[in-house]
């Protein structure tokens, strides 16, 4: 299954999205803990992602980083890691494993 690069419009969309919602999940986050949780970085790069893969490889690279983000931060939670490494890596991942991704994602929700 080859996925193709989504038209600018569509891009923008996404960005838009997916600069959004990370923007609120940080905001929310940021109540609970009662701290800033996530910096404006995370932001931007959210919305790239966004643009750049488009959905669903958006989710599956969130939830890369997240999984990737995880160790560090349980070594050194008292400092705080910053989340943008993680979802530069994850990006990068899944946009050389696109095809291998949306399979493994298809296998796990339709059995």
């Amino acid at each position: 299954m080859a996925l193709i690069q989504p038209q600018f419009i569509d891009a923008l969309m996404f960005a838009i999205a997916a600069a959004g919602g990370l923007y609120l999940v940080g905001l929310l986050s940021s109540v609970i803990a009662k701290r800033e949780a996530m910096g404006g970085a995370d932001v931007i790069v959210a919305g790239t992602m966004g643009a750049l893969l488009g959905f669903p490889l958006f989710f599956i690279a969130i939830f890369l980083s997240a999984i990737l983000a995880m160790i560090p931060a349980m070594i050194w939670k008292d400092r705080g890691v910053p989340f943008v490494p993680f979802l530069a890596l994850a990006t990068l991942i899944t946009y050389l494993y696109d095809t291998q991704a949306i399979e493994m994602i298809t296998k796990v929700i339709y059995g």
